[in-house]
């Protein structure tokens, strides 16, 4: 997203408490009032607002990786184990016995015992990598240690979120795979790993990886079906996935795999109005037409005064064929908001795009009758009246032409288009 995560605005992990939020947005508030610092209390504002509902927190869940919480975990024994220098050397005088070591159990059971002390030292030293390199040579000797296997998993985690912090979207890509070959079933893993693979542009991977946490969240949602957070999380998560799939140059597919997405997304909430608008804005993408406006006005009469619901109605209607009907639907936008720009861009556009089709079909009239109304809209345009003068010529009113030509010129005597047209019909009378 390109938002800001709220979690970042007001300095908290994901898995914050309600408690932990409001604590910070408190000390911000104070921090910065809105008399001095307008612009970021309301960034703060807005940040909490998102928090403190669960509707609108499930929906920032979707885009925010997790921190996951968890902990090292050793023995007392592995607490106690001298400094780095002196297991360093015991280790390597195991090394140089490897042939004893491969089938000797009591020297196994000592470097195994050695790794986990020196990875130990290394936690404490917050030197990850190498403390990971000990963990993954330990499970080679051992493979059912568990707190190895814990510590390692663990370790990947904290390094994926980190990478995460500082857009390193390829690294925590690797170290999260790593982690999930350990516990295949983390869910909060898998979905880091959706979120890195989306930032990461793989497309396919990040696929693969959201069905797999639609599947999880799924199964959640079917233990604890009247939870509304748990509900609003899928359901942004499937308009989420028919969001990348109608964006995606997948050719025939990637439509149908959006109406898939929205359909599910409808299925749990059936008056989601983002879930309705684009199920619409995908029958647009296929050119089905007709089913789009049907939608489009179902959805129209529950928000009537919406005009983002008018202007694709428009442009369904247009694309039907049904052209007085889509410029009236644009007319009641207008209405509403007389000031809306894309409701006047998509008439000038449509306007545009019909004289000129009916200009190339040699319905010069109806052209002209479109060109007429653009004029009205943009009086002062030098396009507009240039198409009108061509208009006229491509029909053969020379006298018309010649006017229309004039007027073009008068408005920017260096047209060389205007100044080309009215010689050719000097020369040709």
């Amino acid at each position: 997203m390109a938002e800001k995560s709220a979690y970042a605005v007001l300095g908290v992990r994901k898995d914050a408490t309600d408690e932990e939020i409001k604590k910070n947005y408190i000390e911000l508030v104070k921090r910065y009032d809105p008399e001095r610092h307008t612009d970021r209390f309301m960034v703060i504002q807005k940040a909490y607002e998102r928090l403190s509902d669960p509707r609108q927190r499930a929906r920032e869940d979707v885009y925010a990786f997790n921190a996951i919480a968890g902990q090292f975990v050793f023995s007392a024994e592995e607490k106690e184990g001298g400094t780095l220098e002196e297991i360093n050397a015991q280790i390597q005088a195991l090394v140089a016995r490897e042939s004893e070591l491969a089938t000797d159990q009591a020297l196994r059971k000592q470097m195994v015992d050695l790794l986990m002390r020196r990875s130990w030292l290394q936690v404490k030293a917050r030197a990850w990598r190498e403390a990971i390199k000990d963990w993954k040579g330990l499970l080679k000797i051992d493979p059912a240690h568990h707190r190895a296997k814990s510590n390692l998993a663990y370790a990947l985690i904290q390094l994926g979120y980190s990478y995460v912090q500082h857009d390193l979207y390829e690294e925590a890509i690797g170290a999260y795979e790593a982690a999930l070959n350990l516990n295949p079933d983390n869910v909060d893993v898998i979905h880091n790993l959706a979120l890195a693979c989306g930032r990461a542009g793989k497309k396919d991977q990040c696929l693969k990886y959201w069905q797999e946490v639609l599947k999880h969240w799924r199964v959640e949602l079917e233990k604890n079906r009247d939870d509304t957070y748990l509900k609003e999380r899928l359901v942004e998560a499937h308009k989420y996935q028919g969001d990348q799939a109608l964006d995606a140059a997948e050719g025939g597919r990637a439509p149908q795999a959006a109406q898939r997405e929205y359909g599910e997304a409808l299925k749990i909430a059936p008056d989601d109005f983002r879930a309705q608008f684009q199920m619409a804005a995908t029958l647009m993408s296929e050119r089905n037409f007709k089913d789009a406006a049907e939608r489009l006005r179902q959805l129209h009469a529950k928000h009537p005064r919406n005009t983002e619901v008018l202007n694709l109605l428009g442009w369904a209607y247009i694309n039907a064929s049904d052209h007085e009907r889509g410029f009236q639907t644009w007319r009641r936008s207008l209405s509403l908001d007389p000031d809306n720009p894309e409701t006047k861009q998509n008439i000038i556009k449509a306007r545009m795009q019909l004289a000129a089709s009916l200009r190339a079909k040699g319905q010069f009239t109806y052209a002209l009758v479109h060109y007429k109304e653009l004029q009205r809209l943009l009086p002062d345009s030098e396009e507009v009246q240039l198409e009108i003068a061509e208009t006229f010529k491509s029909r053969g009113d020379k006298r018309s032409a010649e006017r229309e030509y004039r007027r073009v010129i008068a408005m920017n005597p260096a047209n060389k288009q205007a100044l080309k047209g009215l010689s050719e019909i000097r020369m040709g009378s």
